[in-house]
């Protein structure tokens, strides 16, 4: 009976795998480690662990895991998800890793994912790498993806940002904001003002930067680095000729 083994070079528990448990109580938790040899899960807290590992409480704001790095360097510690296909080629296509945010509803549903956000290797060539990432909430019990940074673009709304009427916008720096059904909107909402900036980096002389923002019901077009001169004015009360 192989239940408990002590070598030269190893401590070994249950070397002939059998259907045992084994659990390690701690004062005041009973559970404090429980490895279920039948369904080899471990559970950190109880003795009913639902994966390979579940962390169990019952306390306010608790389980906690912390992941602290106390080095006098500026690098940190490292939560990494790693899809190896057992050392396979990587594939274009393959979700890396995933967090999801679980509740049980109001019937019988238990571990019902409420959001979730995830990576996407959408290029697994090696000299052209992509990737994407998305978030995801339920709205009206349904599953919908409402944020997607992919090719240097993020969509609202929309899994392809960057992508209008099956035309490629530039590659990058673009907010694509969506809607499959009403209005689309963008809003800029300021205890001051809401305000759009445009900038235009090239190297001209003559380049600007504009801005348009609303005031007290007026929506004003200005050239920023001009002295702010104003280009648009509008107003319930038109002033200085301007419309």
């Amino acid at each position: 009976d192989q239940t408990f083994n002590i070598t030269p070079t190893e401590v070994i528990i249950n070397e002939d795998s059998k259907d045992v448990d084994f659990r390690v109580e701690s004062n005041g938790n009973a559970n404090m480690l429980f490895v279920d040899g039948g369904n080899n899960r471990v559970g950190i807290g109880t003795a009913t662990p639902n994966d390979i590992l579940h962390v169990y409480d019952a306390g306010g704001w608790e389980p906690q895991i912390v992941i602290e790095n106390a080095g006098a360097h500026t690098t940190p510690g490292q939560l990494q998800f790693y899809k190896s296909r057992a050392g396979s080629a990587g594939t274009s296509g393959d979700y890396i890793g995933q967090i999801a945010f679980q509740a049980d509803d109001d019937s019988s549903g238990t571990n019902q994912t409420f959001a979730a956000m995830w990576v996407v290797q959408d290029d697994a060539a090696d000299d052209s790498k992509d990737a994407s990432f998305h978030f995801s909430t339920m709205v009206n019990n349904t599953d919908t993806e409402n944020l997607t940074i992919k090719g240097g673009n993020i969509g609202i709304g929309t899994s392809s940002p960057g992508t209008v009427n099956s035309t490629a916008l530039t590659t990058g720096g673009n907010l694509h904001v969506y809607a499959s059904s009403g209005t689309a909107q963008l809003i800029a909402d300021g205890s001051l003002r809401g305000a759009l900036i445009l900038n235009d980096r090239g190297a001209s002389s003559d380049s600007k930067v504009y801005q348009i923002w609303s005031d007290g019901g007026e929506l004003v077009f200005t050239a920023m680095n001009d002295n702010e001169s104003c280009l648009l004015y509008t107003s319930p009360s038109p002033r200085d000729g301007l419309l």
